[in-house]
């Protein structure tokens, strides 16, 4: 029965293609609803001294 296998495939196709679109649509609106956290300034390091067998 070839159309069966016909069939199956693109039962198959269509259910991977709907499962990537509702992954994306989870992240899409987890992104937006985690809002970006200020990030808390550091003071700046300085320099180490230079080592002497260089």
């Amino acid at each position: 029965m070839p159309q069966l296998d016909t069939v199956y495939i693109f039962f198959t196709y269509i259910w991977t293609w709907f499962i990537l679109y509702l992954i994306m649509l989870k992240v899409k609106t987890f992104m937006i609803t985690s809002s970006p956290k200020k990030q808390q300034q550091t003071k700046l390091n300085k320099p180490s001294p230079t080592l002497p067998w260089t």
